[in-house]
C-alpha cells in the first residue's frame, strides 16, 4: 500500500517558515513548485518543476530547498523568485523563457497565454460579445485543463481529441467544430504573440478531420457492446477498483462523470434504498438552459455466456463498502484514459471505427439502453432510468443493434415453431 506522505511534507514546509501560498505537487515524477502571486512578498505567480523525485524521501530535501529559496528572496534589497533560484543554482544559468517557451524545469505557462488571448480576442478584431467569450473559455478552459494535467498531450491533434473527448464534444457537431476552431485560434495566438513553439501549429487536414463541418451528418452512429463484451472487458481491467468501475457503469448505463456522485437513498417508490446519483448534466441547448434532475438508478443486469443474469443491483455491496473506485480526481476524463490504455478496447475501437462506428465511454450507456429495450422496457422508463428525456433518447441512443435483432426474431420463430 502506497502511503500518503503529502500531509507530512506539507506540515514540514510550514514548520520550516516558508509562507502560505507556497505549493508542491506531482508533476512526471518530480516535484513541483508553484508560488502564489503576492505570497511573501512576491510580485509574480512562479512555478518550478524541482530536480527531486515525488517519493517519501523528498520531505527532507524539498523542505531545505523551499525554505532556503524563501530566505534569499527576503534579502535587501528583496529578489525575485528567478533571481535567488540562480543564485542558489547557478547551474541553471538560463534566461526565463516566454509564457510559450518550453523548459526544463518552468514548462509552459498555459494559463498566462490564454489570459493574453481572452484580452486580445476583446480587445483587436471583430468585436466580440461576452457570450462568444465565455464560450471561448469554456472550449480553451477544456484545452487547459488537458494540457495541465499529468499526462499532457505532445501534439496539437492529440490536444483537441483529448478535449473533445473530455466534454463530451465528439458527437455534438456544432460544439465539437466551435471548439476546434477556438482551441486552434488559441495556439495561433500563442506561437504570434507568446513564444509558442511553431510545432503547436495543427495541418489543415487535421483540424478538417477534427472539427468536421458542424452537421449532425459528420457523427458516426455509437457503438453498443454485447453482455459477454462488457463482461469480457470487466474481466480484462488490472485492478479490482477498475473493475467496479467498470461494472457499475456497464449495469447502470451512467455516464462516467457519474461515478464520482454516487450515493444510497431510500426510494419511496420501491419502499428500498437504491444506488442514487446526484450528477447534473447541462442540457436544452442554446435557447434554453437547463438541467436534468438527480435519479434512482436502476440496474439492467448482464447475461453471462450460459445465459445467467450477472452484476443485478449493486446497492448493498456499494453501502458495505465492497466497491472500492479507482482515483477520480479528473472524473469523467481518467475513465477515458483507462480505457484508452486497455488493450481489448483499443482493439475493439480500431474494429468498430473500420465497421463504420464509434467506440466510446458512452457506448456503456448505449449498451444498457440496448439491453433495456431487448428485455421489453418501455421507452419513457428507460429514459428517466438513464437521466434524460424520451426526446433526447429517441434521438441520440440506441435501441437495438443487429445482432439484438437478430436474436429477437430468432426467438420469435422458435416459439412460433413451438406452437405447431
Amino acid at each position: 500500500m502506497v502511503l500518503d506522505f503529502r500531509p507530512v511534507l506539507k506540515q514540514s514546509i510550514k514548520e520550516a517558515g516558508v509562507p502560505r501560498g507556497w505549493s508542491v505537487s506531482e508533476h512526471r515524477g518530480k516535484v513541483k513548485l508553484r508560488v502564489r502571486q503576492g505570497s511573501g512578498g512576491t510580485a509574480a505567480s512562479w512555478t518550478k518543476t524541482l530536480p527531486i523525485a515525488w517519493e517519501v524521501g523528498c520531505i527532507g530535501p524539498v523542505t531545505d530547498t523551499l525554505a532556503s529559496l524563501y530566505q534569499s528572496t527576503q534579502g535587501d534589497p528583496p529578489k525575485s523568485l528567478a533571481e535567488a533560484w540562480l543564485e542558489l543554482h547557478p547551474e541553471d544559468d538560463d534566461e526565463e523563457p516566454a509564457p510559450g517557451v518550453p523548459a526544463v524545469i518552468t514548462g509552459i505557462d498555459w494559463q498566462a497565454i490564454a489570459d493574453r488571448f481572452y484580452a486580445d480576442r476583446c480587445k483587436h478584431g471583430t468585436k466580440i460579445s461576452q457570450r462568444t467569450l465565455n464560450e471561448e473559455k469554456r472550449y480553451v478552459g477544456a484545452a487547459i485543463t488537458v494540457l495541465t494535467g499529468k499526462r499532457p498531450p505532445s501534439t496539437p491533434y492529440l490536444l483537441l481529441d483529448a478535449a473533445l473527448e473530455l466534454r463530451g464534444w465528439v458527437t455534438k457537431p456544432a460544439a465539437r467544430k466551435s471548439a476546434v476552431d477556438a482551441i486552434c485560434r488559441f495556439l495561433a495566438f500563442g506561437m504570434d504573440h507568446c513564444g509558442l513553439s511553431s510545432d503547436w501549429e495543427i495541418p489543415a487536414r487535421q483540424k478538417a478531420k477534427l472539427a468536421g463541418s458542424g452537421k449532425a451528418s459528420d457523427s458516426p452512429p455509437i457503438a453498443a457492446l454485447s453482455d459477454l463484451q462488457l463482461l469480457q472487458l470487466i474481466d480484462s481491467a488490472q485492478s479490482d477498483d477498475w473493475k467496479n468501475a467498470l461494472r457499475v457503469m456497464a449495469t447502470y448505463g451512467l455516464r462516467p462523470i457519474e461515478l464520482s456522485y454516487l450515493t444510497v437513498e431510500f426510494n419511496e417508490a420501491t419502499k428500498r434504498k437504491q444506488l442514487f446519483c446526484t450528477y447534473r448534466k447541462a442540457c436544452g441547448g442554446k435557447s434554453e438552459k437547463l438541467e436534468t434532475e438527480p435519479r434512482f438508478l436502476y440496474a439492467a443486469p448482464l447475461k453471462d455466456a450460459d445465459g445467467n443474469l450477472t452484476s443485478g443491483d449493486l446497492t448493498a455491496a456499494w453501502e458495505a463498502g465492497l466497491l472500492p473506485m479507482p482515483p477520480l480526481k479528473e472524473k469523467g476524463r481518467a475513465v477515458a484514459q483507462y480505457l484508452a490504455r486497455m488493450p481489448l478496447w483499443k482493439q475493439w475501437k480500431v474494429e468498430t471505427e473500420e465497421q463504420g462506428r464509434t467506440l466510446r465511454p458512452y457506448s456503456f450507456r448505449n449498451s444498457y439502453s440496448v439491453r433495456c429495450h431487448e428485455r421489453g422496457q418501455n421507452t419513457a422508463a428507460i429514459s428517466d432510468a438513464m437521466g434524460h428525456s424520451e426526446r433526447t433518447h429517441s434521438a441520440s441512443y440506441l435501441v437495438t443493434t443487429a445482432e439484438a435483432t437478430a436474436r429477437a426474431f430468432g426467438e420469435m420463430g422458435a416459439a412460433d415453431a413451438t406452437d405447431l
